[in-house]
């Protein structure tokens, strides 16, 4: 904003250059090591749960300065209040004593978003995740951490999900890293 509220003052004009890549992607590990994160994650209506909870273009002006656009890739609707009904119809509708769902088998239920600060917009991107999902009463957190450690708690399936990057606009193929490994889930 700065910049291009200068321009006429600086003698210059500002280019925004158009990325290849979607950034500030949230990858669920659908192969985190916990039976009951695989049984919920494992339901559709959970995915598209959490797929309707994002607001994009809140994501997009905090994030991304306005300057990006919804995939048009994938569904992109943001419907909390769908997203609700979802969750109670998988069987999350139990709460817990802070207003947060129990999974369907009346355990607590949590997920922590890992993310590294490698991209300027890697953490705020997944707290504004983590706010979504609580508003809809699924309860997240943003974990930072170097992205060494990041890496390596994703080659060991000790993520739940993390910020990432998605070099390929082929929805069907699995995303990878710079480090080779998969965003989805440790085979």
């Amino acid at each position: 904003a700065l910049y291009r509220e200068n321009e006429e003052n600086g003698n210059y004009y500002l280019r925004i250059g158009n990325l290849h890549r979607t950034a500030g992607d949230c990858f669920p590990n659908l192969t985190f090591a916990d039976d009951t994160w695989r049984a919920v994650w494992g339901d559709v209506r959970f995915r598209r749960a959490m797929n309707m909870a994002i607001d994009r273009e809140e994501l997009i002006d905090a994030v991304y300065y306005g300057l990006a656009d919804p995939t048009t890739l994938m569904p992109n609707e943001y419907d909390p209040e769908g997203a609700m009904a979802l969750l109670d119809e998988m069987g999350m509708s139990e709460m817990d004593s802070e207003g947060f769902r129990l999974a369907p088998d009346g355990s607590p239920f949590s997920m922590e978003i890992g993310a590294d600060d490698t991209f300027y917009d890697h953490v705020p991107a997944g707290e504004l995740y983590a706010q979504f999902f609580n508003e809809v009463g699924v309860r997240s957190s943003v974990k930072t951490m170097d992205a060494d450690l990041l890496a390596q708690r994703g080659s060991a399936n000790e993520l739940q999900l993390r910020i990432g990057m998605e070099q390929s606009t082929q929805w069907w193929r699995a995303a990878y890293s710079a480090l080779g490994q998969s965003m989805w889930g440790v085979t």
